[in-house]
């Protein structure tokens, strides 16, 4: 597994579910780059991510603190493409 760091956006809320008598809480946040291009053309490139947070701690941070338009810092592992969250940190 590998470690990732991401600094965004939550796109919304975070959705809780119930899966095998724990919850989790899901929720997509907006990762965007800017750069210069080719020839200095200014670009800005915006990725989504889905996020997973599986400790209890960490799904009630994010019941209290992630809205639409949190800025979000998180720490976890990418598991089959999903961002499965150890740490976070909401900017607001």
């Amino acid at each position: 597994m590998k470690k990732i760091t991401l600094i965004g956006t939550a796109e919304s809320s975070p959705l809780i579910k119930q899966v095998e008598n724990k919850e989790l809480a899901i929720f997509r946040i907006a990762v965007t780059e800017y750069g210069n291009g080719k020839a200095g053309k200014p670009y800005k490139a915006t990725t989504w991510h889905e996020v997973i947070c599986k400790k209890k701690k960490l799904v009630s941070k994010a019941r209290l603190s992630v809205t639409k338009n949190t800025p979000i810092a998180i720490e976890g592992v990418i598991m089959y493409g999903k961002i499965v969250v150890r740490s976070m940190l909401t900017m607001s």
